[in-house]
């Protein structure tokens, strides 16, 4: 499992920032804010079951996953990750997931068109 720690957010001078992991030269830190795992959450609350994990976190699904093992583990929850965006890697967090659960079937979401590229808009595994 994964440690909690604390995350830098930057921003594009004159606008949000697209990704928590990739960000330009002109990017300017605006907040570092706490992070956990949802292990630790789940346990912690001593939750008694997980239906579903949904996530649009920029470019981090990948870093979501390992921080559910347990989790995914114990409760095959439903899974939907946004991927819609740059930096974000399906291919990474499909190998992430069916490395911890083979037995998941992994569907691609509504696709979006966006300039010469086509990317999916979420991932899922059920």
């Amino acid at each position: 499992m994964k440690k909690s720690g604390s995350f830098s957010i930057p921003t594009e001078t004159g606008g949000a920032a697209d990704s928590f992991l990739a960000h330009g030269p002109e990017s300017k830190i605006i907040a570092d804010i706490p992070v956990t795992t949802v292990d630790k959450i789940v346990a912690e609350l001593a939750l008694p079951r997980v239906d579903l994990i949904k996530a649009d976190i920029k470019g981090a699904g990948t870093r979501m996953v390992t921080g559910a093992v347990n989790t995914i583990r114990a409760f095959h929850p439903r899974i939907v990750v946004s991927v819609e965006e740059a930096p974000e890697d399906p291919t990474s967090i499909k190998a992430a997931v069916m490395q911890i659960a083979p037995d998941y079937r992994f569907r691609c979401g509504p696709c979006q068109f966006a300039d010469d590229e086509i990317r999916n808009a979420t991932i899922s595994f059920q």
